[in-house]
């Protein structure tokens, strides 16, 4: 049982710590693999837990399971992968798809390259080119806003991957270039674009709020607010018929955002009744040089609504 385990990278080593139950407020070393060989740049756990996912030198990724034999010191678990293909360059994120059909690689090279791999048999499905990075322009990120859908940042470019059909093999090449017109992925309904916001915007980050989908959080360059956009699909077919509308922002006097991330299924107990939604967490970086971490809640309900609904989704 691997639950309330943390997984660390490091230059020279992968590390699973533990709080201890004896000791509040202490962890325990579980589990390592050190050397360079296993310097590591970017962790995912796979939605169930069982595999864990590690960016390794020099482009390669490594595949490590189950979680129970994660434990030990220098020890291999029977489940170890190395995936790697020449010209990725370093990994920068890694980001499993829902149903863990897909495991997405962000690579960073000559230009940003995004790698699908299949998890059934670990062949490439889909590497995605995302143009060239301005020198000094850092904001790579990965968040999958279902089984088929992928967005990506790299370039100052919102980019969204459609997969078509996740079991689909050799779907091809594309290439984001300049003009972010839409581009087909030969032997697939995949597609890739830039996608269109309300301002011009240089894109950082972005995080999808996990309960829905239809709530997205985007970090901008040089911008003090965490903006908020919604994808409202009532009655519409598919995520290209809407575009990403603004809903909202978030913002912190004499701070700027650094890092976005949602935990799902984010319970808050009170005294009459508990409800149930998502947290956004985001880390703010203040003038002063003082750091802090804010959470924001979406989408919560009573709890027991959410259990005894037939579909929770359609409330939002």
């Amino acid at each position: 049982d691997l639950r309330s385990t943390l997984a660390v990278a490091g230059s020279d080593a992968i590390a699973l710590w533990r709080a201890n139950g004896a000791s509040s407020g202490s962890w325990l070393r579980v589990w390592a693999l050190a050397g360079e060989a296993f310097g590591s740049s970017a962790l995912s756990w796979a939605p169930d837990g069982r595999l864990l996912a590690a960016g390794g030198p020099l482009g390669a990724v490594h595949v490590l399971g189950p979680h129970s034999e994660l434990i030990g010191q220098q020890e291999l678990p029977s489940h170890f992968i190395r995936l790697r293909r020449w010209f990725g360059g370093a990994v920068l994120r890694i980001a499993w798809s829902p149903e863990a059909t897909l495991l997405a690689v962000l690579h960073r090279g000559n230009e940003p390259l995004v790698r699908l791999w299949k998890t059934q048999t670990w062949e490439v499905a889909v590497h995605v080119g995302l143009g060239w990075v301005p020198a000094g322009l850092p904001g790579f990120s990965l968040a999958w806003l279902n089984g088929d859908t992928l967005l990506a940042t790299g370039g100052g470019h919102l980019v969204e991957i459609g997969i078509g059909s996740p079991g689909v093999v050799n779907a091809g090449n594309a290439h984001l270039g300049q003009d972010t017109t839409l581009l087909g992925l030969s032997g697939a309904e995949s597609e890739v674009r830039a996608v269109p916001l309300a301002q011009d915007a240089t894109v950082q980050e972005v995080a999808v709020c996990p309960r829905t989908a239809q709530r997205v959080a985007l970090r901008l360059d040089k911008r003090s607010e965490v903006f908020i956009y919604e994808r409202a699909t009532c009655g519409l077919a598919g995520w290209s018929q809407r575009e990403l509308m603004p809903c909202g922002r978030l913002a912190t006097q004499g701070a700027f955002p650094q890092v976005l991330a949602f935990a799902e299924k984010a319970k808050v107990i009170g005294s009459a009744n508990s409800t149930e939604g998502s947290l956004l967490a985001v880390h703010w970086l203040f003038d002063s040089g003082h750091n802090e971490v804010r959470t924001y809640p979406f989408h919560y309900l009573p709890a027991k609504l959410l259990q005894n609904g037939a579909d929770a989704n359609a409330l939002f």
